[in-house]
């Protein structure tokens, strides 16, 4: 399995590629920038399967469409996400571009709506699904072997915004203190912003966890 790292669009978000050992290939939240998405697929002789969503903000599904056009790639989404497709106002897409089709894929249908312990497989590479509530009502963590690409629900030091539709505070601290409690040993966690970090890290060191006061951190 091989891991290909990009940065997309006006937010820098992280967007991933995870390639199997067959040259089959899933991306996870390609948020912008189509052409460099695409690029990366073709430069590496890959076939796209699978677009993977961990959430269903602008920012994560904003070159959704074009891949999905190019490659017949499969969209995936957690259930409650779903609508957040469709609707440009519950995905903030509408705030930043009026009738713009990259934030309303209400013509384009999902391959598959998953739910906390699904499994995706692509030849060797099994993607567990968690389900993280709190930044989005269907939010979600996707954990690949011993990686954890957690969309805007864990960060290095922190955690991701509340603010928006589906947005609850006490169910996104929740949701990162059932994944440093559950899941054991550690992790590299990739986001969907900023820098990587490792599970281990966040327990020591990040305060929404539990192990470390704020006036440690602030």
């Amino acid at each position: 399995m091989k891991l290909i790292k990009l940065k997309v669009g006006p937010m820098d978000n992280n967007c991933y590629i995870l390639a199997s050992g067959q040259g089959n290939s899933l991306v996870i939240d390609p948020g912008a920038e189509a052409d460099t998405i695409l690029q990366a697929v073709t430069s590496n002789q890959l076939s796209l399967r699978y677009i993977l969503l961990t959430h269903g903000h602008f920012d994560h599904i904003g070159a959704v469409r074009e891949v999905h056009q190019q490659t017949g790639a499969g969209i995936i989404i957690s259930q409650q996400d779903a609508e957040m497709l469709s609707d440009p106002e519950k995905n903030v897409g509408a705030r930043f571009a009026q009738d713009d089709n990259r934030y309303n894929l209400a013509d384009i249908p999902t391959e598959r709506l998953v739910n906390n312990g699904d499994i995706i497989t692509l030849d060797e590479i099994n993607v567990e699904v968690i389900s993280t509530p709190g930044h989005t009502k269907g939010s979600v963590v996707f954990k690949v072997d011993d990686m954890l690409f957690t969309g805007d629900t864990l960060f290095a030091g922190t955690i991701g915004i509340v603010t928006h539709y589906g947005g609850s505070l006490a169910e996104e601290i929740a949701s990162v203190k059932r994944l440093a409690e559950t899941l054991e040993g550690d992790y590299a966690v990739f986001p969907g912003h900023e820098k990587e970090t490792t599970l281990e890290t966040e327990r020591r060191t990040n305060p929404y966890l539990g192990n470390v006061s704020y006036d440690d951190c602030f």
